[in-house]
């Protein structure tokens, strides 16, 4: 079968992969086992197990080998950062809860990073609380708006 995005299709031939494509984010996909094909752009590209291919804003695949369970945990319930930029493990929780985050004007995390693991559970007050500790931040939830800061 073929998984069609906005910029590329992924041909699968009997596999397990997870496909990123989201507004604001680099496109990318993640071989777990098997084989899949990637074409952007008229070029095909195919990828082995353990192989990242991020797609560029020219529409150029860029291959790399990686550690597929930071990119495959959510599906067993739990979030897996490597000096992950704090600014993208909070859009995966906001992907993976459907909510947004709030940052006040002089608020930056350039340059901070996360390392740890977050179980996804129906309480989001402890995966707030986890994120904190892992990258030295706080929160305050007020209805459904939640503000991070640096400590």
């Amino acid at each position: 079968f073929i998984v069609q995005t906005a910029g590329f299709a992924v041909k699968v031939f009997g596999t397990k992969f997870n496909v990123s494509s989201y507004e604001g984010s680099s496109s990318s996909v993640v071989l777990v086992e098997g084989s899949i094909s990637l074409s952007a752009t008229g070029k095909e590209l195919i990828l082995s197990p353990n192989e990242q291919a991020v797609l560029s804003d020219m529409g150029i695949f860029d291959k790399k080998t990686v550690d597929v369970q930071l990119y495959t945990s959510w599906k067993d319930g739990y979030l897996t950062f490597n000096d992950t930029p704090i600014s993208e493990a909070l859009k995966q929780i906001g992907r993976y809860y459907n909510l947004s985050f709030n940052f006040g004007n002089n608020i930056s995390f350039e340059g901070l990073t996360c390392t740890g693991k977050i179980i996804l559970s129906e309480n989001l007050d402890n995966v707030m609380t986890t994120l904190s500790l892992i990258s030295s931040t706080v929160y305050k939830k007020e209805g459904k708006t939640i503000y991070i800061y640096k400590k």
